[in-house]
């Protein structure tokens, strides 16, 4: 994520110490200060609310005190109630998924329909912290029904399991593209018929294109999201603690069977102009 910051042109600091923070933004001055951490809370934003013109706020637990200008949680299920008591009274709440922060390619590669079922794509975001990518893949590697699936797997820039993966695709009997980090998921997204991934940030690009998925939360932060696909029907799901080659073929096929209702209520839910509608919001700020 450096490297892709510091490529951009972008200056960029790495610091933990509050009061050295504090300093920096200071020093920035900056119009517009975004916040997206879930270790940070009101006491912080208090102190350094005074040291921008507009203060936003990026969250998806409602669990913890805020003060702000904005608070953008893009959850479907969130409500006012959920932030009522913990942000100041002056603080504007963007609240569902007409807020999902999404790059404008993933709006102009939606799928119109699932036509074929050949390729399948497994990614698990930037980390994958816990190889679930390698436990998928072992456990489809025996199954029949999976054979003729042309697979596409993304290991992130922070993925420190490259070398067993790509040590697995040296004697798995599937067929495997292996992919270290890509900066057009949008477009690897759009030519594939389905995913396998995680119920993070990537849940919320699945979506907008429309590509049906099975989705496996990985992190306790994602309990949220794998909550909404549930209760929306958005697609099939499993726990890492369910992954096994009988549940993952059976959610294959019923992913499947159900792909374009999937699609069609995907589309629905996230429509990915919600920057655009942050940035309004912004400017009237």
């Amino acid at each position: 994520m450096q490297a892709l910051i510091a490529g951009k042109g972008y200056k960029f600091y790495i610091e933990d110490n509050e009061n050295n923070i504090l300093k920096i933004i200071e020093n920035l001055k900056p119009d517009y200060l975004i916040i997206d951490h879930y270790g940070i809370d009101a006491k912080f934003e208090s102190r350094v609310y005074s040291l921008t013109k507009h203060m936003l706020v990026i969250d998806d637990m409602a669990n913890r005190t805020h003060f702000c200008d904005l608070l953008l949680d893009q959850s479907p299920l969130r409500s006012e109630a959920d932030y009522k008591q913990i942000i100041n009274p002056e603080c504007k709440l963007l609240l569902g998924p007409d807020y999902a922060l999404i790059r404008p390619e993933f709006r102009q590669l939606r799928k119109s329909k699932i036509t074929s079922w050949e390729k399948g794509l497994i990614s698990f975001g930037g980390s994958d912290p816990y190889n679930i990518t390698l436990l998928i893949l072992k456990a489809l590697d025996s199954q029949l029904e999976v054979k003729k699936i042309k697979w596409t797997i993304i290991a992130g820039a922070a993925n420190k399991h490259w070398k067993s993966l790509k040590d697995f695709t040296k004697y798995s009997q599937m067929d495997i593209t292996l992919i270290k980090q890509t900066n057009q998921i949008a477009m690897v997204m759009a030519n594939h018929d389905f995913a396998i991934g995680a119920a993070g940030s990537m849940a919320w690009e699945r979506s907008c294109i429309g590509l049906p998925s099975l989705t496996i939360p990985i992190e306790d932060n994602q309990r949220v999201g794998i909550e909404h696909i549930k209760h929306f029907s958005l697609g099939q799901t499993l726990e890492v603690s369910e992954i096994t080659a009988t549940t993952l073929v059976i959610a294959l096929k019923q992913l499947k069977h159900q792909a374009n209702d999937y699609l069609e209520r995907n589309h629905t839910m996230v429509d990915g102009l919600g920057v655009a509608r942050l940035m309004k919001m912004l400017s009237l700020n």
